[in-house]
C-alpha cells in the first residue's frame, strides 16, 4: 500500500489457533455414527434458559412476575384434599378438583382461564353429628400484565373475575346459613385483583412480595340480613422461589389476610381470619411435563377463593398436579420396535410399562358375562406420559355387596355402581435411552359416582424383554382410601405367537387384609397396527384399577377391544 510491495512468508499451521485447521480425523468433530451414540450425545446437552420455565405461580394465591413465553400455553390439573381422612363424611379425603389454562398473548401479557368443583360435605360435624352438603364450582379468567421490569426488580397487576355458585344443606336439615329448613343455593360474581413485586437475588432464586385483595360475597340466604360469609378481604403476602436445578423449582410463600373479612370458619360457624401458607416443589420430568406437589391450608381453587381454608376447619392439605406444555421440547428417543408398539398396548390386569409415541390415542372397550362394563380413552401427550383423561364403568358382583364382609366390595363394588377415574403413566426408564429396562410409574384418582365415596390407586410397573418373542411384568400396586388400603403384586407375560395372535397370562397375588388373589388368561388377536382384541378369562373383579386387588365369585367371560390412532 503506498508503494510498499507485498511480501509472502511461509507460516507453519500449527501455530494457527481455529477449528478450520484441526485434523479431520479428530474424534471431537467426527458425526455420531450409530443410534447408541447419538442418544449419549443428545442426553448429554443442557437445557438452554429458554427451555427452562420459572414458576408463574407459588401456589394458586401467589402470582409471580414471570410469564410464558410470547403465544404458548399451558395445562394444568390439579388437586387439593385433606390427608387420608374426609373428614365428617369419610372417604379418601375432601377434595377440590381444578383445572387451569394460562396463554402468552406477548411477553408481558398472560391470560389464563380455570375451573375448580368441590361437591364434598362440610369437613366437620354440625350440631354434634350432623353431616352437611356443600358444593362449591368456580370458573373464570384472568389477566396478569407487567408494568414495570429491570434487570433486578419487577411489578406486574393480576386481575381475576369469576362466578361461584355454591349449594349448601338440603330440604331435611336444612343449611347452615339460615332458617330456612332449605337447601341453600346461590350464584355469585366475585374477583381479586393483586400487586406481585419481585426481587431478582441471583440467577437460581427471587425474593417475592405480593398486596391485593379478594371481593367475596358478605351474605348467603334470605332469611338474615347480618353479615354470615366471608365478605371482601385484603393481603399481603411474600415469598421466594429457588432453582434448584434446572428441571427442579423449590417455593415457600405466606400471605396474611389484613380484613374487613374472613377467610376460615369453624363447626360453630365462627368466622375468622388466618394466614395462608404454601411450600411446594415444581419437577419437570422434560420440558413439556411438570409434577407439582406441596402442602398448604389453601382449599380454594381459583385466584379468589385460594385465600380461603377449607370449608368449616384450618386444615394442612396436600396439593398435587401436572402440568402439560405442549410448545416444548420433548424428551428424545429412538423409534419403538414393532415388538415395543404392541407391548405399549398394555395387558389387561397388569399393566406394561410401555407408552404409545407422542400424540397416539388409545381407547378399550370391555365387557363380560357377569355384567362387567368398562371404558377408557388415554393420550400420549409427551414420549414419556401417558394421559388417562377418561376411565369409567361399573362393576357387577355377583353375591351382595351389602352381606359381603370386604369393605371395599361393599363401598366400590355396590349396587348400580358407576365408577370414573383420571390418572396417568410416567416412563421413568427405558431401553430407548439406554437403560437396561423399562420402568413407569402409573397414578389414578376417582369414585364411586353412586356413592361419592373415592380411592387413589398406584402401581410401579417393571417390563422385561427376555427376548423378541417374550416380556415379563412385575408389577406392585396399592389402593388408599378412606376404609383402608390394599397391596398387591401383579406379574404377568407377553408371549408373542406369530404377528396375528399374543399369549398374555396375569397373576394378581393379594398381599394384605381384604386384597384378593385373582388370575387372568387372555389371547389377543391383533388385525392391524391400530386394531385387536382380547379374548379372555379372568378371576379378577375387573380390570379398572380396584378391581385388579379384588377376586369374583366365578370366572368371567369377556372381550376387550383395543384401537389406537
Amino acid at each position: 500500500i503506498g508503494g510498499s510491495e507485498i511480501r509472502w512468508e511461509l507460516i507453519d499451521d500449527s501455530s494457527i489457533e481455529g477449528p478450520s485447521f484441526v485434523d479431520s480425523n479428530e474424534a471431537l468433530y467426527e458425526s455420531p455414527k450409530a443410534i447408541k451414540e447419538s442418544l449419549f450425545f443428545s442426553n448429554s446437552i443442557e437445557l438452554e434458559e429458554s427451555e427452562v420455565f420459572k414458576p408463574i405461580r407459588l401456589g394458586i394465591i401467589f402470582p409471580t412476575n414471570h410469564s410464558l413465553p410470547k403465544y404458548s400455553q399451558s395445562h394444568l390439573v390439579y388437586s387439593l384434599s385433606t390427608f387420608s381422612h374426609g373428614g365428617a363424611a369419610g372417604g379418601s379425603g375432601n377434595q377440590n378438583y381444578a383445572y387451569m389454562f394460562d396463554y402468552g398473548l406477548d411477553e408481558n401479557t398472560q391470560v389464563s382461564s380455570f375451573y375448580s368443583v368441590a361437591d364434598d360435605p362440610l369437613y366437620s360435624y354440625f350440631d354434634s353429628n350432623q353431616i352437611v352438603n356443600n358444593y362449591w364450582e368456580v370458573y373464570g379468567a384472568s389477566i396478569k400484565r407487567k408494568i414495570f421490569d429491570n434487570e433486578k426488580w419487577s411489578l406486574s397487576i393480576s386481575s381475576s373475575l369469576e362466578s361461584w355458585v355454591i349449594r349448601n344443606g338440603d330440604n331435611v336439615n336444612g343449611n347452615i346459613f339460615d332458617s330456612s329448613g332449605l337447601t341453600l343455593s346461590s350464584k355469585n360474581l366475585i374477583g381479586s385483583v393483586s400487586f406481585p413485586f419481585s426481587r431478582k437475588i441471583n440467577d437460581n432464586l427471587d425474593l417475592h412480595f405480593l398486596a391485593g385483595g379478594v371481593f367475596l360475597p358478605s351474605r348467603l340466604g334470605g332469611i338474615s340480613n347480618s353479615t354470615n360469609f366471608y365478605s371482601n378481604n385484603f393481603y399481603i403476602g411474600s415469598g421466594l422461589s429457588w432453582e434448584a436445578r434446572k428441571n427442579m423449582n423449590s417455593f415457600v410463600s405466606i400471605v396474611t389476610p389484613l380484613g374487613p373479612g374472613t377467610n376460615t370458619f369453624n363447626s360453630n360457624k365462627y368466622f375468622y381470619r388466618v394466614p395462608i401458607y404454601n411450600i411446594g416443589i415444581n419437577y419437570d420430568f422434560n420440558p413439556i411435563i411438570g409434577l407439582k406437589i406441596g402442602i398448604s391450608n389453601s382449599f380454594g381453587g381459583t385466584p379468589s377463593t385460594s385465600l380461603l381454608s377449607i370449608p368449616s376447619e384450618n386444615k394442612l392439605l396436600y396439593f398435587a398436579g401436572l402440568s402439560y406444555k405442549p410448545f416444548a421440547l420433548d424428551s428424545f428417543q429412538s423409534e419403538l420396535s414393532d415388538r415395543q408398539n404392541l407391548l405399549s398396548f398394555n395387558g389387561l390386569s397388569v399393566s406394561s410399562a410401555l407408552i404409545p409415541p407422542r400424540s397416539k390415542t388409545f381407547i378399550s372397550l370391555n365387557a363380560d358375562t357377569k355384567g362387567n362394563l368398562f371404558g377408557s380413552i388415554s393420550r400420549s401427550l409427551s414420549n414419556i406420559f401417558q394421559l388417562d383423561f377418561v376411565g369409567l364403568g361399573s362393576f357387577y358382583n355377583e353375591k351382595s355387596a351389602v352381606s359381603d364382609p370386604n369393605p371395599f366390595i361393599g363401598t366400590y363394588l355396590n349396587e348400580s355402581n358407576y365408577n370414573t377415574r383420571l390418572g396417568g403413566k410416567i416412563v421413568l426408564m427405558t431401553p430407548l435411552r439406554q437403560n437396561a429396562s423399562w420402568l413407569s410409574s402409573r397414578l389414578s384418582v376417582g369414585r364411586n359416582q353412586q356413592n361419592k365415596q373415592g380411592y387413589l390407586f398406584h402401581e410401579w410397573i417393571n417390563t422385561f424383554e427376555i427376548n423378541n418373542k417374550m416380556a415379563i411384568n412385575l408389577n406392585p400396586k396399592m389402593v388408599t382410601s378412606g376404609i383402608g388400603s390394599l397391596y398387591a403384586f401383579g406379574i404377568s407375560s407377553n408371549i408373542h405367537l406369530s404377528n396375528a395372535y399374543q399369549l398374555i397370562p396375569e397373576l394378581n397375588i393379594g398381599l394384605s387384609k381384604f386384597a384378593q388373589t385373582n388370575s387372568t388368561f387372555a389371547l389377543r388377536r391383533v388385525f392391524k397396527d391400530s386394531l385387536f382384541l382380547d379374548f379372555y378369562l379372568s378371576s379378577a373383579s375387573g380390570f379398572q384399577d380396584l378391581g385388579q386387588l379384588l377376586n369374583a365369585n366365578g370366572i368371567r367371560k369377556g372381550i376387550k377391544i383395543n384401537l389406537i390412532f
